[in-house]
């Protein structure tokens, strides 16, 4: 039987995830939008693992079944190139006539391994329903074949599945399929509990669930799951990876909407010194705009101020429009807090001033400060209203497409 070398070619091509990052935005609950923009030029797409191949190219003799079959991983293979340059449409063109290769070959693995790559790609663009519906036909393949729902292959599915009702903004569907699978992630990792690939599927999960239970206000839990998700992959990759970064800054975002800003600072420098090691990373202004809004959570107008601006030019010279995009909102929100401060001072002022007009006796006895406490403790709760409504709620939105 001719050995082929299809097999070979599932395990190279078997990419990380995208782990893409939340980012503070004017709407914390636009997930699809938010996350979908943003783009990285290194990112790549999870593929199915290898399935065991066998020759079913019959009728033909073993030099040409092996030419066709190169011509196939060829072809696959500019396909995924392409989906790794962000060119969607190119991979797309390439991958239906890989399809059309492999159906003519009767070639069933490279079928349903063509299926979830363009599965996936549908994924990455956005295109939730066309997702939705290959990740079901890869999955009716795949029982065809003999695996069970709680195969590594099903899981990886059904976490994508999970991850696609998140994107389009069905919830509860969302959150009963990550806690399915993440149960039999638990089950699994009982009995294997050395098997990389489902831990670092079940790390993958824990972070997509996190992004899930932040759009549902649950942060506490949302961090407990980063945590996790973060010591998982720094585990098995370490801390100089582009994911763990992403996940790291998703932490970030926890502890800010839990109030723990030191924290949240704490975890976005880490990002920031651990981005150094990562070339072409062009997310690194939109960190830098995270880490603006953060400092403007503390009153530090100058050093919010300089991560912002730091921010928009790192975007700029990146051509990350969402980079500068978040780098403008951080800086609008400075604008805005500054106005405030003024306002504060001016009606600080009018109060003292009428006050003093008003009853001049009480200025001048025992307490000579009388009418500037008074205006303080009539001015300071107002000031303090505006500055929770045009700061601490200025919310992380999530990010970019994650596959």
């Amino acid at each position: 039987m001719l050995k082929s070398n299809f097999t070979c070619l599932l395990r190279n091509l078997r990419f990380q995830t995208k782990y893409l990052p939340r980012v503070i935005s004017q709407s914390h609950h636009h997930y699809k939008q938010d996350y979908q923009k943003i783009s990285n030029p290194n990112a790549s797409i999870f593929f199915l693992a290898s399935i065991p191949l066998w020759n079913i190219l019959t009728g033909k003799d073993p030099e040409a079944q092996e030419k066709d079959e190169d011509k196939l991983i060829t072809a696959i293979k500019r396909g995924v190139l392409s989906i790794k340059n962000g060119d969607y449409k190119t991979a797309e063109q390439i991958l239906h006539v890989a399809l059309k290769m492999a159906q003519d070959l009767s070639h069933s693995e490279a079928v349903t391994y063509i299926y979830d790559v363009l599965a996936n790609l549908a994924m990455e663009a956005g295109d939730f329903k066309k997702s939705e519906k290959l990740f079901v036909d890869v999955m009716q393949r795949l029982f065809a074949e003999g695996h069970k729902e709680d195969s590594i292959k099903m899981l990886h599915i059904s976490a994508k599945m999970a991850h696609i009702c998140h994107f389009s903004e069905k919830l509860d569907q969302a959150m009963q399929g990550f806690e399915w699978t993440l149960e039999k992630l638990k089950e699994k990792l009982k009995k294997y509990d050395d098997a990389d690939d489902l831990w670092e599927l079940y790390g993958l999960t824990k972070n997509w669930y996190g992004q899930l239970l932040m759009d549902k206000n649950l942060y506490k839990l949302a961090r407990e799951n980063f945590e996790e998700a973060y010591k998982i992959y720094t585990k098995l990759h370490g801390e100089k990876t582009l994911e763990g970064v992403m996940i790291l800054n998703n932490l970030s975002v926890a502890c800010s909407e839990m109030d723990d800003v030191a924290g949240a600072i704490e975890n976005l420098k880490k990002v920031l010194e651990l981005a150094k090691e990562i070339p072409k990373l062009t997310e690194i202004g939109i960190f830098h705009a995270n880490l603006g809004l953060l400092y403007l959570k503390q009153s530090l107008l100058n050093e919010a101020t300089e991560a912002c601006k730091l921010g928009y030019r790192l975007g700029h010279q990146m051509e990350n429009k969402d980079a500068m995009k978040q780098a403008s909102y951080c800086l609008d929100r400075i604008k805005k807090y500054q106005n405030g401060v003024m306002l504060f001072i001016f009606a600080l002022c009018k109060r003292f001033v009428f006050i003093k007009i008003l009853c001049p006796g009480q200025s001048s006895n025992s307490n000579p400060h009388f009418s500037l406490q008074q205006a303080l403790q009539k001015t300071l709760p107002i000031f303090s209203i505006n500055f929770q409504l045009s700061c601490k709620n200025a919310p992380y939105f999530p990010r970019d497409a994650m596959l």
